[in-house]
């Protein structure tokens, strides 16, 4: 019997964070990857299949921190090419960042 390998994010010297924010617009949806755009940078993004998916709605005027009820759950399918996107991404063990969750902007 062969002991489990530590995972990348266990052994990595290189690896600061296992979290990350991707902003930018959404230029595809295929499957659960969204595809963003911005300046320029493509980056293609699998959702993982627990991931939470929100629009935020903000009263007109409302500035400063956001607030649960500003959020509305939505499903993969109100995702649309041209929506400007934040995505939160987590390092898996493998080392590829899947995103955990998907908030379209107002």
């Amino acid at each position: 019997l062969e002991a489990p390998r530590p995972s990348i994010l266990e052994t990595s010297k290189v690896i600061q964070a296992r979290y990350a924010t991707a902003r930018g617009v959404v230029t595809a949806v295929q499957d659960r990857t969204v595809t963003l755009i911005s300046e320029g940078d493509t980056l293609s993004i699998p959702l993982a299949t627990d991931a939470e998916l929100f629009v935020l709605i903000l009263p007109q005027g409302k500035t400063g921190e956001v607030a649960k009820q500003d959020m509305k759950e939505i499903t993969l399918s109100d995702v649309k090419v041209g929506d400007e996107t934040v995505v939160r991404l987590e390092l898996g063990e493998n080392g590829a960042f899947n995103g955990i969750s998907l908030t379209i902007l107002p």
